[in-house]
């Protein structure tokens, strides 16, 4: 299935520009700015919010420049139109592409793109979808039995995508996009001890140009303890009541066994909330979190 749905881009222009000249102006510039105003610094909220120890230096590194390098620039060499701007912002170039390279690349990348309502991942990286929750148990309970076969596809990264969904990176040069992700951390072989060792290769890592990874990147750190209860009105399961036990609670606090779940807080949290009384019945004695930002968003 497409990535692009009906938002089809049929050509790509790329308006080329000195990113690293125009943002380090553009850094200079608010420096010699807040000197000016007494050391006034409006990033210094955002600086505290991601823990940066060098507030506007980092924020550029991991914010500005992340960007350009990892979104922006790579797109020069699929665009079917390149326009270069001088240091005025004058148009001094006008290239057009024959074969038309965007076309290509955005065929080829839809082949391997996969669409899922759920994506369940296995303790060893691998993952397999599920279009929906009756047909989860047999995944699920293969999935404990996963190996640790050097030839499995596993995902790489995890990174957030348009309209509330996740995308997984394999190691096979593919992706999976999907409304839900499902951690069934539960270790027979009781060789993990919590679930932030399976998870650490996908947390969000503040890095920018020296770890390539964007703030937005990767999965949350903080959880929210669901409880599945019964209605005590009526004993028919279709009246499990899903309910926020404890918020805000930190990954590495998450304890094992547990069921972590990402994703799915659109359309009334109707995805979401069925994955999460599904795994309920599935493993009445697991924890079950929703994973979420520090300031409880997605």
């Amino acid at each position: 299935m497409s990535l692009t749905h009906s938002y089809t881009l049929h050509r790509l222009v790329y308006l080329e520009s000195d990113f690293e000249a125009i943002l380090s102006f553009k850094l200079e510039k608010i420096k010699r700015d807040m000197a000016t105003n007494g050391g006034y610094d409006l990033y210094n909220m955002v600086g505290r919010k991601y823990k940066y120890p060098n507030t506007l230096d980092d924020i550029f590194n991991n914010h500005y420049f992340a960007v350009a390098e990892k979104y922006i620039l790579p797109c020069r060499g699929v665009s079917d139109v390149i326009l270069r701007k001088n240091e005025k912002h004058h148009i001094e170039l006008l290239e057009f592409s024959t074969d038309f390279p965007w076309s290509a690349r955005r065929r080829d990348f839809d082949s391997r793109v996969s669409e899922t309502e759920i994506a369940v991942m296995a303790l060893n990286g691998s993952v397999q979808c599920v279009n929906n929750v009756d047909s989860m148990s047999d995944i699920i309970m293969s999935s404990e039995n996963d190996n640790n076969d050097n030839n499995v596809v596993r995902v790489v990264d995890i990174t957030r995508g348009w309209a509330a969904k996740w995308i997984l990176e394999l190691s096979n040069n593919s992706w999976i996009r999907a409304k839900v992700v499902v951690w069934n951390c539960i270790d027979k072989k009781k060789e993990m001890t919590t679930p932030i060792e399976i998870l650490q290769q996908y947390l969000s890592i503040r890095g920018g140009k020296k770890l390539g990874k964007l703030p937005w990147d990767g999965i949350p750190r903080f959880a929210t303890h669901i409880e599945v209860t019964l209605d005590k009105k009526d004993n028919n399961n279709e009246n499990l009541q899903v309910h926020a036990k404890q918020s805000s609670v930190p990954l590495e606090d998450i304890p094992c066994p547990s069921i972590l779940v990402l994703g799915g807080a659109v359309d009334g949290c109707c995805c979401r909330r069925n994955v999460l009384t599904h795994m309920h019945s599935l493993f009445p004695n697991s924890d079950l979190f929703v994973l979420h930002r520090h300031d409880g968003t997605l």
